[in-house]
C-alpha cells in the first residue's frame, strides 16, 4: 500500500467507502422490506384470525358445524387444531410436505416444497372447556416478490456501478493531481541539471495545488536569488583577497631578491595582512549573523550617553577632514542591546558619512546626528550633505561588497573600503531586533536611520 501512488490510494479508499455504503444500503433495504412484509402479513393474518376466533369463542363446541366459517379467505388458508396439534377442521396449502410447529401469537416465515415463501400465524383460543389452535397461512404477495427481484438486480448492477465509479474517479483524481506530477517532474529536472531558473507551470484553477505551485515557485525564486548572491559573494571575496595576496607575494619576492628591501616589504606585508584580517573578521561576523550564532551580550544601555561619547571621539577625525558634526541628542534614551555591536553600528555609519558626506566641489561638509524617542522606539539618524544616492541604487547599498563609487571617498583611511560597512550595520541591527533604513535624494545627501525598542517599551510589552 505504501508503494501506491496518491491517485491509486484515493481511488481504492473511496471505492471501498462507496462499496461499504452501497452494501449497507442494500442491507437496510432488505431489512426494511423484511420488516414491512412481516408487519403487513401479521396485520392481515391477525385480522382474519380475529374473525375466526370470535366465531369459535361464541359457538363453543358447535363451531365445527358453523357454516358461516370460510376456511379460505383473502388468500389466507385457515385451519383449526386441537391441543394435541391434530387437525380438526380447515384448509391447508397442498404444497407443504411438512408444516411448522404451532406457536402462539407468532408470525413466522417458511417455505413450501416448491420454495415459495409463506407467512404463518398461530393463536390459542378457548372453545367451551377445551383450547384450540387456529392457524392462518398466506403466500408472499406479488409486490413482495417484485421487491426481492429488484434487490437481486441491485446486486447485479452494483459491481458495474462500482467499476464505472472506479474508472471515473481514477480519471478525475489523475487530472486533479496533474499539478503535483508537474511539481515532481520540474523538481527532478532542477535536481538533475541545477537550473534554478525553471518554474513549475500553474493551472488555471485557483485551488490548493495552485497555491502550492505558487509557493514552490516563490521558494525557487528565493533560492535562485540566494544562490546568485552566494556566487557573487564568493566572486567578490576572491576579488578582494586577490589584491592583498598578490601584494604580499610580490613584496616577499622583492625582499628575497634584495635584502635591503626587507623592512619596506615587511611594512607593506603587515599592512596587507591587517587588511585581510579585517576583511575576514567582517565576513565571519556577517556569516555568524546570517546563521543566527552571533554572540550577543544584551544589556540596558544609555544610548544618549554612548552616542555623545562616540561623537566626542570622532570630532577630531571629522575636523581633520573638514566636516562639522552637528548633534541633536535626546536625554535618557535607553535600549537593550550589545554595547560593542552598537558602537560598531554607529561608527560604521559615521565613517560612511565622512567618506561620502561632502559634495565633490565643496572642501567642507556637515554631518547631522540625531537621537529621538518616538512611539516606543529609539531612532538614531546620521545624515550628510553629500551627492546622495540614486533611487535605483538605494536597495543595493546594503549588499556586501557593493560600492556606488569605489574611487570616491574623502577620508585618508589606512586601507580602502571593501563595501561591507552598511552590510554589517544591517546585519548587527537585525540581530539585536532593530531595523536599518535609508532616505536619500540625488544631490540632497543621505540619511541612515537605525531604531531599537526602548527599555521602557520592552518592559511594557512584557
Amino acid at each position: 500500500m505504501n508503494k501506491l501512488s496518491i491517485t491509486a490510494k484515493i481511488t481504492i479508499w473511496y471505492t471501498v467507502f462507496l462499496a461499504v455504503i452501497a452494501a449497507a444500503l442494500i442491507v437496510v433495504l432488505v431489512q426494511a422490506q423484511y420488516l414491512q412484509q412481516r408487519t403487513a402479513a401479521e396485520r392481515h393474518l391477525t385480522g382474519v384470525l380475529a374473525d375466526v376466533t370470535d366465531v369459535i369463542e361464541d359457538d363453543g363446541k358447535d363451531f365445527v358445524y358453523d357454516k358461516s366459517l370460510d376456511y379460505y379467505r383473502n388468500g389466507t388458508y385457515i385451519s383449526v387444531y386441537n391441543e394435541e396439534g391434530e387437525l380438526v377442521v380447515g384448509r391447508r396449502p397442498a404444497s407443504f410436505a411438512e408444516f411448522p410447529e404451532l406457536s402462539d401469537r407468532t408470525t413466522a416465515a417458511t417455505q413450501d416444497a416448491l420454495d415459495a415463501e409463506w407467512y404463518v400465524y398461530d393463536c390459542l383460543v378457548r372453545s367451551g372447556d377445551d383450547h384450540l389452535w387456529v392457524r392462518g397461512m398466506m403466500r408472499q404477495s406479488t409486490d413482495e416478490t417484485k421487491m426481492s427481484a429488484t434487490l437481486r438486480y441491485m446486486l447485479v448492477i452494483l459491481p458495474i456501478f462500482l467499476l464505472l465509479v472506479i474508472l471515473g474517479g481514477w480519471v478525475i483524481t489523475r487530472r486533479a493531481f496533474q499539478p503535483l506530477r508537474n511539481i515532481i517532474q520540474t523538481t527532478d529536472e532542477i535536481r538533475a541539471d541545477g537550473d534554478m531558473s525553471r518554474r513549475i507551470p500553474q493551472t488555471g484553477n485557483h485551488d490548493e495545488l495552485y497555491e502550492l505551485t505558487g509557493s514552490i515557485n516563490g521558494m525557487f525564486e528565493r533560492l535562485q536569488d540566494a544562490f546568485e548572491r552566494e556566487k557573487q559573494f564568493a566572486s567578490d571575496v576572491s576579488h578582494e583577497l586577490r589584491t592583498p595576496i598578490t601584494v604580499i607575494q610580490t613584496q616577499s619576492e622583492y625582499a628575497l631578491e634584495d635584502p635591503s628591501y626587507n623592512k619596506t616589504a615587511l611594512r607593506v606585508i603587515n599592512t596587507q595582512a591587517k587588511q585581510m584580517n579585517n576583511l575576514v573578521s567582517k565576513l565571519l561576523m556577517l556569516s555568524r549573523s546570517d546563521a543566527g550564532t552571533l554572540p550577543l551580550e544584551m544589556e540596558d544601555i544609555d544610548l544618549s550617553a554612548l552616542l555623545s561619547d562616540i561623537i566626542e571621539q570622532q570630532q577630531i577625525i571629522a575636523e581633520g577632514q573638514g566636516i562639522e558634526l552637528v548633534t541633536d541628542i535626546a536625554d535618557d534614551v535607553h535600549v537593550t542591546a550589545d554595547e560593542s555591536m552598537l558602537i560598531r553600528i554607529i561608527l560604521n555609519l559615521i565613517s560612511n558619512a565622512m567618506k561620502y558626506g561632502k559634495k565633490p566641489e565643496s572642501p567642507t561638509g556637515r554631518i547631522r546626528i540625531t537621537l529621538r524617542e518616538e512611539n516606543g522606539f529609539a531612532k538614531c539618524t546620521i545624515s550628510d550633505e553629500g551627492p546622495g544616492i540614486p533611487a535605483d541604487k538605494q536597495a543595493k547599498v546594503w549588499d556586501r561588497f557593493y560600492q556606488i563609487d569605489p574611487a570616491h571617498h574623502t577620508g585618508e583611511t589606512e586601507t580602502p573600503s571593501a563595501g561591507l560597512g552598511l552590510s554589517i550595520v544591517q546585519a548587527l541591527t537585525r540581530s539585536m531586533g532593530g531595523t536599518a533604513s535609508l532616505q536619500s535624494e540625488e544631490g540632497q545627501g543621505a540619511a541612515f536611520t537605525v531604531q531599537f525598542r526602548t527599555v521602557k517599551e520592552r518592559e511594557e510589552r512584557k
